[in-house]
């Protein structure tokens, strides 16, 4: 049970559940526990590899589902993993309007948080990247605002990363793009921060805002922003401002106007990275 979730994990294959508990430590709930809240059943059906006369081996397809809706179907296990994950981030997530919720990332950096406000697939693999290089985690793509204190309140789920956007990253995939079969589906893949060399943070306050725009192959570059255009952006990003709606919005022009506000135009991750790593505000300075 994570933040008053309820789930249950059903599979055929017990390796499969080895596979998801380190990522889940701490939140085991038993039957009793989940009769009083909303609880969503998972199902996984691992593949089996077969080997071909000749000694050729075509690799099983593993499917998971959720609520009887396949959501992974592919031959890559820890894929499989990340995809459950990754619904299971969302369901919770969606019953938390205690906080503002704004879709993007947010690390600490400096002892100050870092939001990156935005609704993009690589924004995951940025936070992962500079969890490499010192920083310390919050949110991968949604991020918990607490609305009176200005904090971000770390995630329990692990960074999952797009398999597509990992591939070819040192340190998050494989060198090479993941081959699939017509019939497969793309997953995520699970980083814990431990094994990205670094830890949750405590609640951070927000310190810098940064609204990344992505153009691979271009110069990577910071450029000041701010004002009515960054109260717009994070309105745009805002997944539950229909439940904060004025106060929300009060957040957001608190933010424009106290944490510094940075556009980033990121032609590489790893050189954005670098990038915000290096230019964090300290605490203090905004």
């Amino acid at each position: 049970m994570v933040h008053g979730t309820g789930f249950e994990i059903r599979s055929t294959d017990a390796r499969f559940l080895d596979r998801v508990r380190p990522h889940l430590g701490g939140y085991e709930a038993g039957r009793d526990d989940l009769t009083e809240v909303a609880t969503f059943l998972f199902s996984a059906i691992p593949g089996a590899d077969r080997r071909l006369p000749g000694g050729a081996v075509v690799r099983g397809l593993h499917s998971v589902y959720a609520q009887g809706m396949r959501i992974y179907h592919g031959p890559d296990p820890e894929a499989m993993v990340g995809a459950l994950l990754h619904m299971m981030r969302s369901l919770t997530l969606d019953y938390l309007d205690e906080f503002v919720r704004v879709r993007g990332g947010s690390v600490v950096l400096k002892e100050g948080g870092l939001l990156l406000a935005g609704d993009r697939p690589e924004l995951a693999a940025l936070v992962a990247l500079m969890l490499l290089r010192g920083a310390r985690y919050l949110g991968d793509e949604v991020s918990l605002v607490d609305p009176v204190l200005r904090r971000v309140h770390p995630s329990p789920f692990p960074v999952l990363v797009h398999v597509d956007v990992a591939a070819g990253i040192p340190g998050l995939g494989s060198t090479s793009p993941p081959r699939r079969s017509r019939r497969a589906t793309s997953g995520r893949y699970a980083f814990p921060p431990e094994a990205l060399r670094s830890r949750r943070a405590e609640p951070a306050q927000v310190v810098w805002v940064v609204f990344p725009s992505f153009e691979p192959g271009g110069q990577t570059r910071l450029e000041p922003a701010g004002g009515a255009a960054a109260v717009f952006g994070l309105s745009q990003a805002c997944a539950n401002l229909d439940v904060w709606e004025e106060r929300g919005l009060m957040l957001f022009r608190g933010l424009a106007e106290e944490a510094a506000v940075s556009r980033l135009v990121v032609g590489s991750l790893e050189e954005a990275a670098d990038l915000l790593v290096e230019g964090a505000p300290s605490v203090g300075t905004t």
